[in-house]
This record gives C-alpha cells, structure tokens and sequence, in this order.
C-alpha cells in the first residue's frame, strides 16, 4: 500500500507561468518530528510507500530539533522507519537539488530510483523568461552528476513548456537538443 505525505507548501521561485506563490504562499516547511511521526503512524497501518508531496518538494527545509533540515536528511531519517520499503518524492526544481539529496539517492535503498525534474525549456532565452534561475548546461549538469552519484541507477523524467510565449524555432531546438544531450548522458552513464 501507499500513501501521500505533504512535507512541503508554497513556492519561493516566482517563475512567470506559475501561480503556486501568490495561491499558496510562500515555502513552508512541516517540522521533522511531524513527518517522521506521519510516516510512522502510516507503516503500524501496512502502508509501505510513501511520496512526499510539496509544491517544491525539494526545497524542504523542516525544523529538526532547532536545526534545519533538508530534504535528503529528511529521507535518511524516514529510512530508518520499520516497515516502511520505498520513499519517493514530487515535485522538484532544479535549483534545489543539493549533495545530501544526491546521497539519499545514492545510499538509501529505501529512496526510489527515480526523479521528476522539471527543466521546462533547454533555451537559455527562454529559461531567462521564464525566471527559472538555471541553465540548460546547469540542469545537464545536475543530471550527470545524479548518474554519477547512484552509478547510473536512476531513472528520470520531466515536463516541458512548448509554445511559451516569444519561444521561435530556435528555442524549441534547443529544447529538442537538450533532451537528446541528457537522454545520451543517462544511456552512457548506464552502460559503462
């Protein structure tokens, strides 16, 4: 069985397509101990996967005893919760993928092999335009650096904005581009 656990409301980002931050505010983070307690409470039910669910998923940043903590601390400590088999998370944003998320993916065979990465655009111009705050070469750059930390042993998808307004062919073959560059970097990851 599995069940959804919302870790994480609201958005700090401001990207010019979305409405989440003047919906639902700014990024607020629950408490460890809560989360930690929900999941427990969830495994004595026979629930065996939980997604942590936020806005921002990945820009958790819970309370932990009057230090803050991250997502990836957060999964290491939901890792150690008896009966609970598998951990997965949505949605992310490229901004916030740090070293202990990459870790928890790495070392916890708990966290799923698996990553929603919304890149949205793989033009620059229209990335800029979207106020998304990253590269193209950044977000390949993460990705490469996700298949180097779990040894290639992730699978990962994303979203995209075709037709975003100003978007010429240009873009969209940048976009085009960006998907062949990162589905050459997973396949090379995984075959070596």
């Amino acid at each position: 069985m599995s069940a959804l656990l919302s870790v994480q409301e609201g958005c700090n980002k401001f990207c010019t397509f979305c409405v989440v931050p003047y919906t639902r505010g700014g990024e607020f983070s629950r408490p460890v101990i809560d989360v930690y307690n929900d999941a427990k409470s969830m495994a004595k039910k026979g629930i065996r996967e939980i997604v942590l669910l936020g806005q921002n998923v990945n820009g958790y940043h819970g309370d932990n005893a009057g230090v803050e903590c991250s997502l990836g601390a957060l999964m290491m400590r939901l890792n150690d919760i008896d009966g609970i088999e598998r951990i997965r998370y949505t949605t992310s944003h490229p901004i916030d993928m740090h070293d202990d998320l990459y870790k928890a993916h790495a070392s916890s065979r708990k966290v799923m092999p698996f990553l929603n990465l919304p890149v949205q655009s793989g033009s620059d111009r229209i990335l800029k335009s979207m106020n998304r705050k990253y590269s193209a070469q950044e977000y390949i750059d993460i990705i490469n650096k996700l298949r180097q930390e779990t040894a290639g042993d992730i699978a990962i998808s994303s979203d995209f904005i075709v037709g975003f307004p100003g978007e010429t062919e240009k873009d969209f073959e940048c976009t085009m581009d960006l998907v062949e560059t990162s589905n050459t970097c997973l396949l090379a990851r995984k075959s070596s």
